[in-house]
């Protein structure tokens, strides 16, 4: 876990709970927080800043952090970009086109990949589990872990989605993952027509070896609509 220790757009720290991996040339961050759009701190923002204890080093190369908006009959999401501004900042930028929600939530999902060095990379574990839905159905579903002993990074996509009638749900095997994991993360899809807020998205997690993609208010797609796909680094350690 991180400690936030301050923030310059007024929430509490206590209210940001923020895991982490810290490795000497990059750190994977888990969480977020959601920040009011209607303040005044807000509307003259140029960037969150959350003060921090112990990050390893000094400076990052820019990341996404996913900024998701949930409503009723849809549910938004983008990214924004965030950096390790020096050893105990951490900077996001705000996303304008959001503002008129009144308020959003930043989910961390992400590295941060130290800036200015070198380094030899390092082959990780690499699997390709095969998915088996119990409930609902996915079409052309492939599904790719990259898996490290504390963090994995989760890649999926999938032509279709067909929730079941009852529990809206979708749920699946997902072999190789620890059953003590917990996770949350979007599964995104972009409808045909272009839009200020991005795209939309499912909610997702895993729990018990078990990936649940939830339609969760959500209105039925519009055609035209393109593969569904996810892409989070995820801790393994609780």
């Amino acid at each position: 876990m991180i400690k936030v220790t301050a923030t310059n757009f007024g929430l509490n720290p206590e209210d940001i709970q923020i895991r982490a991996y810290q490795g000497d040339k990059f750190i994977v961050l888990n969480g977020g927080f959601t920040v009011d759009t209607t303040t005044d701190i807000y509307k003259t923002l140029f960037a969150f800043e959350l003060t921090v204890e112990g990050l390893n080093f000094e400076k990052s190369l820019p990341t996404a952090v996913y900024v998701t908006d949930a409503r009723e009959g849809e549910h938004n999401i983008t990214i924004t970009k965030a950096k390790i501004k020096n050893g105990n900042t951490i900077s996001i930028r705000p996303m304008r086109a959001f503002d008129s929600f009144g308020a959003y939530r930043l989910n961390f999902l992400c590295a941060f990949a130290q800036s200015n060095t070198s380094c030899n990379p390092t082959p990780q574990t690499y699997e390709n589990p095969t998915l088996e839905p119990t409930v609902g159905s996915l079409t052309d579903a492939e599904c790719f872990l990259v898996k490290d002993n504390d963090w994995m990074l989760l890649v999926l996509k999938a032509a279709t989605l067909t929730f079941d009638e009852n529990s809206g749900e979708i749920r699946t095997t997902l072999p190789g993952v620890p059953e003590t994991l917990k996770a949350d993360f979007p599964v995104i899809f972009t409808e045909s027509q272009s839009s200020e807020t991005g795209s939309k998205y499912y909610p997702a997690s895993i729990e018990n070896g078990v990936l649940t993609i939830r339609k969760d208010g959500n209105a039925d797609e519009a055609s035209g609509t393109k593969e569904k796909f996810a892409k989070a680094f995820i801790l393994l350690n609780q």
